[in-house]
C-alpha cells in the first residue's frame, strides 16, 4: 500500500508558499464520496525564510520546536485511508486536503483571531501580522471550498491528527525566547497523563456535533479491533472557546468526524521507551497500515448508512 499521495494533484499557493494540496483518487468527473482532511501537514521551512530574523529564540531551537509541534504522519495516515477506501470500493472518489504548513507559526485549524502562535520575537510580532492573516485566510478559503461539496454528495468528512502522546503536568504555552521549556514539556517529559486516540465529537456543555452514524461505525470498529480509543479527551479542552477550533465548525456544517492520533501510534517505537523521541521519529507504515484498514471499512458501511 502506498502511504503518499497519489501525482494526481494540485496545490494552491499564495504568497510565494504553497498552502494546499488536493489528491484525487479514484473518478475524477464526479463530486467527492469522502473529503480527508489533514490540516497541519508538511513543514514550516519555506515560511521560515519568510520571518528570517523574527525569533527571539536561537534557529536549533526553533527547528525542535516545529518538529515537536507538528501532525506526525497524519497526511499519511490519510493518503493511505484514501487509497483503501478506493481500491476496496471501485467507484468511489476520495479526496485528501493537505495544508502545506504545521501548526507552530499559523494553525489553519484555529479561526483567524487566534491562528498566529505566540513563537515571534516581541520586537517582530506585528510586522507579519498581515502577512500571516494572509496565508491563513487563503488556506481557510481553500479548505472551505474543498469541503463544500460534502453536503452537495452526501458523503463524509474525516479530520486527521496526531498529538504528543502525553499531556504535560502542566500547560505549558509558547512564547518568544522560552520555546526550549515548551520542547522539554511536550518532547521529553512523561510525568503527565497518557493521552489515547481521541474521537472528537461533542462540544463541552453543547452536545454532540459528530455525524452518528459515522462515529458510530468508527467505534464499533475500533472496539473491534482492540484499539484503545477516548471520547474528546484531551480535545476539546474544557475551557477552550469551541467556537475558535475550525473542526468543530466543519462538524456542525459538514457530516463527519475528527480524529487525533497519538504519535507513537504512527512512530517506530512506543513513547514509554526513553529511546522514543519525539522531535525525530521513524514512520512506522506496518503501524498506519493496520489503522487504515480498520478505518476504511468503517467509513465505506457509513456511506451506506447515511444513503440508504
Amino acid at each position: 500500500m502506498s502511504l503518499n499521495c497519489v501525482p494526481n494533484q494540485t496545490v494552491e499557493s499564495a504568497e510565494g508558499l504553497d498552502l494546499v494540496r488536493l489528491s484525487t483518487y479514484g473518478p475524477k468527473e464526479r463530486e467527492a464520496d469522502v473529503v480527508l482532511l489533514s490540516p497541519h501537514t508538511g513543514n514550516s521551512r519555506k515560511l521560515l525564510e519568510k520571518l528570517n530574523g523574527s525569533f527571539d529564540d536561537s534557529p536549533a531551537v526553533v527547528d525542535e520546536y516545529l518538529r515537536i509541534d507538528a501532525d506526525f504522519g497524519a497526511d499519511a495516515l490519510a493518503c493511505g485511508l484514501a487509497r483503501e477506501i478506493a481500491l476496496i470500493s471501485g467507484d468511489l472518489r476520495v479526496d485528501v486536503v493537505e495544508v502545506l504548513y504545521e501548526r507552530g507559526i499559523v494553525d489553519a485549524n484555529r479561526v483567524s483571531k487566534v491562528a498566529r502562535r505566540n513563537v515571534l520575537g516581541y520586537g517582530h510580532i506585528s510586522r507579519h501580522n498581515d502577512f500571516l492573516r494572509q496565508i491563513h485566510d487563503k488556506t481557510l478559503e481553500i479548505v472551505d471550498k474543498a469541503l463544500a461539496q460534502v453536503d452537495r454528495t452526501k458523503g463524509l468528512f474525516l479530520d486527521v491528527h496526531s498529538m504528543a502522546p502525553y499531556s504535560p503536568d502542566g500547560l505549558v504555552g509558547e512564547h518568544p525566547g522560552l520555546l526550549k521549556a515548551y520542547n522539554f514539556a511536550y518532547g521529553r517529559s512523561r510525568r503527565g497523563n497518557r493521552r489515547y486516540l481521541d474521537l472528537v465529537t461533542s462540544i463541552p456543555g453543547e452536545g454532540t456535533i459528530a455525524n452518528p452514524i459515522l462515529f458510530e461505525n468508527v467505534q464499533s470498529a475500533l472496539d473491534n479491533a482492540g484499539m484503545d480509543f477516548r471520547l474528546n479527551n484531551p480535545y476539546p479542552r474544557p475551557g477552550y472557546p469551541a467556537g475558535n477550533i475550525r473542526s468543530m465548525s466543519y462538524m456542525l456544517a459538514h457530516p463527519g468526524l475528527a480524529l487525533d492520533f497519538p504519535k507513537d501510534m504512527l512512530s517506530v517505537g512506543e513513547a514509554e521507551d526513553e529511546r522514543w523521541d519525539i522531535a525525530n521519529l521513524e514512520f512506522d507504515a506496518n503501524k498506519v497500515e493496520n489503522i487504515v484498514k480498520i478505518l476504511a471499512g468503517a467509513v465505506i458501511q457509513s456511506l451506506k448508512g447515511i444513503r440508504a
